[in-house]
């Protein structure tokens, strides 16, 4: 997009959110759509699985309490007893968040979602990957969304892309990403028993069943490169190459500003940096 800047990407009051809408792999109606609010309010269980680290699973944590969806949970699910970040929720002492461990040590990343998924509680689910953000509104856009266009699952076309240790910030292509799920709990399958690449197999099995929205609201996920990612570095590069923008270098303190506003940036960009290796 010629002269884009991040601002374009952010919410703005007054504007809608484009979506693309498909049934069992067909593509049935896009358009741009205006939210309203429901009265129903049903139980959304966020999944998020982590290796205990401090940082950065305690932003991920600290996102969901942020949260404007009051009906919602985080089921944590750690590969092992007794990690740091259990004992940061076990002292936030919030009855919304449930540290769930194995009874026998896992094989997969795959076998530990499938962990999550039987311990949600809603018959809704979200990924919550431990080392993203996510706006305020992640949940509550997204179940608007959802329940205005009847669909079983959403994914994002589009989210943030940042990596604070090399000062850029951009975003990405279009295409369905795996991580930005929020769903109706019976519309996953489970999860392949695989290290990585897990939620991608389950994604395209969703997509060719159901009614899936594909929703183009990059602002409500930022997808970070720490450096410790499940993921290398060459997976990020060609994310990076096929980003939509990527802010110039002149431009990145105005932008990290302005994503301040939704969510704590600057604190995640100094922890980071202060990140043992």
């Amino acid at each position: 997009m010629s002269g884009a800047a991040l601002a374009d990407f952010l919410p703005q009051p007054g504007r809608g959110v484009d979506f693309r809408l498909g049934q069992d792999g067909v593509l049935v109606q896009q358009g741009r759509l205006d939210l309203v609010a429901f009265p129903q309010r049903p139980l959304v269980s966020c999944l998020m699985v982590t290796r205990g680290r401090l940082f950065p699973a305690r932003f991920a944590v600290d996102a969901f309490r942020s949260q404007t969806w009051p009906e919602r949970e985080l089921v944590l699910v750690c590969d092992a007893p007794g990690t740091p970040i259990e004992a940061h929720c076990r002292a936030l002492d919030d009855p919304r968040i449930r540290v769930v461990t194995p009874d026998r040590p896992a094989g997969s990343l795959g076998e530990l979602r499938n962990l999550s998924l039987r311990a949600a509680r809603g018959d809704w689910i979200c990924q919550w990957d431990d080392d993203d953000l996510y706006h305020p509104q992640r949940l509550e856009l997204g179940m608007l969304l959802l329940q205005s266009m009847q669909a079983d699952a959403m994914f994002l076309s589009r989210w943030l892309l940042w990596s604070p240790g090399a000062r850029r910030l951009g975003v990405s292509g279009a295409r369905e990403w795996e991580g930005s799920m929020l769903a109706r709990r019976a519309a996953v399958p489970d999860y392949p028993g695989l290290a990585r690449g897990e939620d991608t197999e389950v994604m395209h099995a969703m997509l060719r069943r159901g009614r899936i929205a594909l929703v183009d609201a990059p602002w409500l996920y930022t997808y970070v490169q720490t450096g410790a990612n499940t993921w290398t570095a060459r997976h990020f590069e060609a994310i990076w190459e096929a980003a939509t923008l990527v802010e110039t270098a002149a431009r990145y303190d105005a932008a990290l500003a302005a994503l301040e506003t939704q969510g704590p940036y600057r604190a995640y960009a100094t922890a980071a940096a202060q990140r043992p290796d």
